[in-house]
């Protein structure tokens, strides 16, 4: 099941700031299916989600304590399944975030890129791998797109 408009509305209905509400797109640059699962700051899960090679999708960032998982197989849950987790929160007018992975690297000798732009400026960086690093910007609508393969 792909994420659908039903999902992304629910998602989106759970923004209630009043500052431009920044995203998170994932870039599947991949020859294959990759499976998406959101789960943000009330535990409320989406996914796993297939997002089909050379797709992308975007989803807002509301709250603290966000995570977007990224793995090559729909048993996301498995500790047995690689997973790219990118992590974000909003807090005061901040945007944080970091990528890093956890029982495995599922991209490993592929890329993983990270960029950001915002509406007011490009304050976010940009990160190449993993790393784990946390940045933090201003909230102006940033979108943070991860690209994969």
């Amino acid at each position: 099941m792909h994420f659908t408009t039903t999902a992304l509305s629910t998602i989106l209905a759970l923004a209630t700031s009043t500052h431009a509400l920044s995203h998170q797109a994932v870039l599947n640059n991949c020859n294959e299916t990759l499976y998406l699962t959101y789960v943000n700051s009330t535990k409320s899960t989406t996914g796993p989600s297939p997002l089909l090679a050379f797709a992308n999708t975007e989803l807002p960032i509301t709250g603290v304590g966000n995570s977007l998982g990224v793995s090559k197989s729909d048993q996301y849950w498995s500790s047995q399944t690689p997973k790219l987790i990118l992590g974000t929160s909003t807090d005061n007018g901040i945007l944080y975030w970091s990528v890093s992975y956890v029982d495995g690297d599922p991209f490993a000798g592929q890329k993983v890129g990270v960029t950001s732009a915002g509406r007011v400026n490009d304050v976010c960086q940009n990160s190449t791998g993993y790393g784990g690093k946390v940045h933090a910007c201003q909230d102006d609508g940033v979108v943070l797109s991860v690209g994969l393969c």
